[in-house]
């Protein structure tokens, strides 16, 4: 499992010619951050008597980001595991009659994975960015600096996992699925661009960066 990995070994099996990890997973682990430093950023504030208002809200929150914290984590192991079945799909026999057919299946099946899992990733940064607001909002004042980053990973895991997204769209030969992806790439990038400005300007009203 890539999760698992140190970090330097994981820098550099990104770093050498294997084609995955790549940017899909890269996007995720950017996910994993962000909701990472949301959750720190609430766990600094709860029980902290400077901070009163915080305490009907924050613990909620903090929960629902753990959860995408570990979800994100998944969605990374995942993304390489779906461009690997890509890579098995196209190397099946396709001697026979049968071969063939059943590694056109596999091929289909597979693309088909290969941006329903950034799209998954691209969804959950949309659900972090949509609970950032009240992060920063009751947040502990020292770690103004600490929502920002997260703001601009859920960001980057988003945009990034969206363009996973598009790039496996041309090989998914089945229309219906194909454009229902497509509805959901569009109507997700309008709602990631809508939080993101959101959080954005909840942000600016705080902290002078």
């Amino acid at each position: 499992m890539l999760v698992k990995m140190k970090v330097d070994e994981f820098v550099d099996l990104l770093a050498s010619d294997s084609p995955a990890p790549g940017g899909g997973t890269i996007a995720a682990i950017a996910g994993a951050h962000s909701a990472g430093l949301g959750a720190m950023v609430c766990n600094l504030t709860i029980d902290n008597p400077k901070y009163p208002d915080a305490q009907p809200f924050l613990p909620e929150v903090r929960e629902k980001l753990m959860q995408l914290k570990d979800q994100f984590l998944v969605l990374a192991d995942e993304d390489t595991e779906a461009f690997n079945r890509v890579m098995a799909a196209f190397r099946l026999p396709k001697v026979t009659d049968e071969d063939k057919a059943a590694r056109k299946a596999a091929i289909a099946e597979a693309n088909i994975g290969a941006a329903q899992v950034p799209m998954t990733t691209a969804k959950a940064a949309v659900q972090v960015l949509e609970l950032l607001p009240e992060v920063i909002t009751y947040g502990n004042v020292n770690t103004l600096s600490d929502c920002g980053v997260a703001t601009e990973c859920a960001h980057v895991a988003g945009i990034g996992a969206l363009m996973n997204v598009a790039i496996n769209l041309p090989s998914i030969k089945d229309a219906d699925k194909k454009q229902e992806l497509e509805k959901m790439r569009d109507d997700t990038k309008k709602g990631l661009e809508t939080a993101y400005k959101n959080v954005v300007g909840v942000l600016a009203l705080k902290f002078d960066y």
